[in-house]
């Protein structure tokens, strides 16, 4: 950890995204306590739902899709606490958390 950019007080972790990682590796089937996301490549909807029920963890998932037939197709596959759609999810990423 560093400190915060900008000179903010406290300690910083730099965000990380981890790309093509195997299902069965340790970033894909735990959960990491840091800001870090995991992507994992797909070619069918099949396949993304193997790679999605891989870990114990179902809080929330997402669907990446410009297809809404595809994502109302994986949304009602998906047993999660919360699922949500892309481009949907963009905004919502830039909203400033609880004051």
């Amino acid at each position: 950890m560093r400190q915060q950019p900008g000179g903010g007080t406290g300690l910083f972790k730099q965000p990380a995204v981890i790309a093509n990682v195997s299902i069965d590796a340790k970033t894909a089937c735990n959960e990491i306590f840091c800001p870090a996301v995991t992507i994992s490549r797909f070619t069918e909807g099949g396949q993304a739902l193997k790679i999605a029920y891989a870990n114990c963890y179902g809080l929330a998932s997402s669907v990446w899709t410009k297809d809404i037939l595809t994502a109302m197709k994986m949304t009602s596959q998906l047993r999660y606490g919360m699922t949500w759609v892309t481009p949907l999810a963009c905004p919502l990423l830039k909203c400033p958390g609880p004051r």
